[in-house]
């Protein structure tokens, strides 16, 4: 008994190193998953660039983001989670809701809140009691003259109040990653419970943007507003002096933006510009005249001159390889029967010089309810804890008839789990045989004891 006593004692340790390797393997295809959780936020006193980030310009605005509209990847940041007072670069809210809910040839009509009197100063287009005006027209007069009784008839013909069309806004804002944002009214009044933060303004521009009528209106010089059943013709000029050629501050990749003014906010104003294959937003807040258009400039001068951006699939030199942790993907990658295929969706951005090999691949396998495009999982690129990028992953058959390739893919997912589960049995059943030994070897133990203890009293 003693002699067997020896010999587990000398295969303990290596039942708990094939204990920990188990469990390795196992927890080594899923650890890498990303944990969900609201949206990301920078904090102004933790938000450090990496080390080989290219240096940030020296910028005048109290506080600004620039963000690539495409991944939502974060280049700068100064005070972007700051409360600050919008003014009227809140329209730009105003104007997805109402893109999104309404028709651009919908007839509005203006009265009762619509027709409330303006603070002194404030922009309108000086409408009538009664005065009829489409939809597109009254867009035009929000986002080109920046007219706040505009933002009003829009909000009562939306939602038939002005209060009502706040607690919309303020969900739509949320849907929109910004988390830190809070409107009382469609036009950026000043109200001390009226405000937001840089990011949460970009977040906001990155939805307007995939709205080509939002585009069509916020990137134009001029409209007129024809003649309605009240009043002559109206002509508007924009306000955004970056949209404007022969303006000082004229930014030839300016596609749309929004200005914003009061005496409480400062000088305001968000930005959507692209060059060579690279869409940015920049906000700035707090500025002083003519501050907002070069810290604006200077933001994209540097997101553009130091940054590139990768789709999906430039996004992988390996070309059908993807380099992850994931145990199980890495497996599956080694057979001959599946692809793993990055999805041309989505977008990576680096700094010049830098490779997909200096960043981090992070999987998260989708729920199969919300998967698109036949995608099962999502590959998040990091660096130093930065998100980049990601893109949509999805299995294709190779190697087999084509009336098979379909039933094989909706294998792929199944395989996967198939996987799992069987490391998980593994690892459980080398934890039985580990806490059987472990038993084993207290029984041995008691036995000796009890032996020693007979011994002495004979």
């Amino acid at each position: 008994m003693f002699r067997i006593y020896k010999l587990l004692k000398g295969k303990i340790s290596a039942s708990l190193f094939l204990v920990m390797i188990s469990f390795f393997v196992f927890w080594g295809s899923s650890f890498d998953v990303l944990a969900e959780e609201e949206t990301p936020r920078l904090s102004d006193e933790e938000y450090v660039t990496a080390e080989d980030w290219p240096e940030a310009p020296e910028i005048s605005a109290g506080a600004a983001v620039l963000i690539e509209a495409d991944s939502g990847t974060v280049l700068y940041a100064e005070n972007a989670d700051s409360k600050r007072y919008p003014a009227s670069i809140t329209k730009i809210l105003t104007a997805l809701i109402t893109i999104e809910n309404c028709e651009l040839s919908d007839t509005l009509v203006f009265e009762g809140e619509a027709l409330d009197p303006l603070p002194e100063g404030y922009v309108s287009i000086e409408p009538t009691k009664g005065e009829k005006m489409s939809v597109e027209d009254c867009l035009n007069g929000l986002l080109l003259k920046s007219a706040n009784d505009a933002a009003n008839a829009l909000a009562v013909h939306n939602s038939g109040t002005i209060a009502a069309f706040a607690e919309i806004m303020n969900e739509r804002a949320v849907q929109a990653g910004a988390l830190h944002t809070h409107f009382t009214n469609p036009s950026g009044l000043a109200d001390e419970n009226h405000y937001t933060t840089p990011y949460d303004m970009a977040m906001i521009m990155r939805a307007c943007i995939r709205h080509e009528e939002f585009l069509q209106i916020a990137g134009s010089t001029e409209y007129t507003i024809p003649a309605t059943n009240t009043h002559a013709a109206r002509y508007l000029e924009m306000r955004h002096e970056m949209l404007k050629p022969g303006s000082e501050f004229y930014y030839p990749y300016c596609r749309a933006g929004k200005t914003g003014f009061t005496s409480a906010s400062g000088y305001t104003l968000i930005t959507y510009a692209q060059k060579d294959g690279i869409s940015l937003i920049a906000c700035v807040m707090q500025c002083e005249k003519g501050e907002q258009y070069r810290s604006t400039r200077a933001l994209f001068d540097y997101g553009f001159e130091n940054f590139r951006v990768l789709t999906g699939k430039e996004a992988e030199t390996d070309g059908s390889r993807l380099t992850t942790d994931s145990f199980a993907l890495n497996q599956l990658q080694t057979g001959r029967r599946f692809v793993l295929e990055k999805v041309d969706s989505s977008s990576v951005i680096l700094p010049k010089g830098m490779t997909m090999s200096d960043l981090d691949t992070v999987v998260t396998y989708l729920d199969p309810e919300k998967e698109e495009d036949g995608c099962f999982a999502e590959a998040v690129y990091q660096y130093e804890g930065m998100t980049l990028g990601h893109t949509g992953l999805r299995l294709t058959a190779q190697e087999m008839e084509n009336d098979f390739a379909e039933a094989a893919r909706r294998a792929a997912s199944d395989y996967l789990q198939e996987l799992q589960l069987f490391y998980l049995c593994a690892a459980g059943i080398v934890l039985v045989l580990v806490i059987s030994l472990v038993l084993a070897i207290a029984m041995l133990r008691r036995y000796r004891k009890e032996k020693m203890e007979d011994e002495r009293e004979n």
